[in-house]
């Protein structure tokens, strides 16, 4: 998803010769971040930035560009939890998501919906799974007020026994959609150039950069002035309460997944785990190598390439009957033969493993071992 026009360049994507020319500047001069299923081509005009979303088309093999979106770089920093919600089912291309958090504390059982920018360097979308992202929020609509006091005048939630509700400070609220109410206090605002490169002639445009603070951690609201009546301008400055409808972007290429998808034993089974989870291998059509083996214990060899390999995961993950029973998230260290034969598969011992348990009473159907 594209944020430009709150940002003050809507002109990059008023027309199909503005876009082109902006994605030959993103793909010719970008940086490559690789995913499990596709390719990310990033660049930054001042500090806004812009990602190319690339798919190899299923007819000829031809890179094609399936999607754009765009962010602002920042160092404000999120670390959350993917939240029992999971994924935000909406109709965008294969390499975007959005995704429900939640704290890394129990305590707090908030959730809000994350657009992740490079989305696909991750592994897994799976409930619990510990996301770090560098964050950006864009306000669909703003408001400054000199206090809490006079924002809380204008704005509640709805009233319970006679009462008004009203949304407390430094908190992000969501009702299920793909934006968030916010109340906060405005600690510092930096102003950040970009440029718009359509037509002719580049031209300097200049955006704001907030930053209050939320349940999650720090969260810049980025946008330009004209968002902000002339009537409440005289109120943007630090220390002022500021309430917004916004959308949350958090680029997930960062620290281990800061050069794109990382393959070693642990994230390799977290995409296989994914990947029984979402009853799609696709986005594991890098992981094996062409004299990749998947051998049974018991039945033997069953697949003996890369694509072989997966094409068996995949038939193995159509013929599981997924149900509220059906557990295939569980990630551990194989220590012994769970059948209680010592002897046997100890070249597995302190290998990782995906357990899939069928109905849990009965106990581990299979372990899925990567090595």
């Amino acid at each position: 998803m594209e944020f430009t026009d709150i940002i003050g360049v809507q002109e990059l994507f008023e027309n199909d010769d503005n876009i082109d020319k902006l994605l030959h500047y993103v793909i010719t001069k970008g940086r490559v971040f690789p995913g499990y299923k596709g390719t990310y081509l990033y660049n930054n005009i001042g500090r806004a930035e812009y990602i190319a979303h690339i798919l190899k088309n299923s007819e000829d093999g031809q890179n094609e560009v399936v999607g754009i979106s765009s962010h602002v770089m920042g160092n404000c920093f999120w670390h959350v939890r993917i939240s029992a919600n999971g994924i935000l089912k909406e109709n965008t291309d294969e390499l975007s998501k959005c995704v429900f958090c939640t704290s890394m504390s129990d305590d707090d059982e908030s959730i809000v919906p994350v657009r992740l920018v490079h989305a696909d360097v991750l592994p897994c979308y799976s409930p619990g799974e510990p996301v770090t992202m560098q964050m950006a929020a864009f306000p669909l609509k703003i408001s400054y007020y000199p206090n809490e006091e006079a924002c809380d005048k204008v704005h509640n939630i709805g009233m319970f026994m006679g009462k008004q509700l009203r949304l407390a400070s430094d908190r992000l609220l969501n009702f299920g959609g793909e934006d968030c109410l916010i109340k906060g206090t405005v600690k510092s605002i930096e102003r950040h150039k970009t440029l718009t490169i359509a037509g002719n002639n580049a031209e300097e445009r200049e955006f704001y950069y907030v930053i209050i603070d939320t349940q999650f951690g720090e969260l810049p609201l980025c946008h330009k002035i004209e968002l902000v009546s002339e009537e409440e301008r005289q109120f943007f400055k630090e220390g002022a309460c500021v309430f917004a409808y916004c959308i949350i972007s958090g680029d997930v290429a960062i620290e281990n997944y800061q050069e794109g998808a990382v393959y070693d034993e642990i994230n390799d089974l977290k995409l296989i785990r994914e990947c029984l989870d979402t009853k799609d291998f696709s986005r594991a059509v890098n992981l094996f190598c062409d004299d990749a083996v998947y051998i049974s214990d018991g039945y033997g060899t069953r697949a003996n390439t890369g694509n072989a390999v997966r094409e068996y995961l995949q038939q193995v993950a159509d013929n599981i009957k997924m149900d509220e029973n059906a557990v295939i998230r569980t990630l551990l260290v194989y220590i012994e033969d769970y059948q209680g034969k010592n002897d046997v598969n100890k070249k597995y011992i302190g290998h990782y493993a995906v357990v899939y348990y069928q109905y849990i009473e009965k106990g581990i159907d299979s372990f899925f071992i990567y090595y």
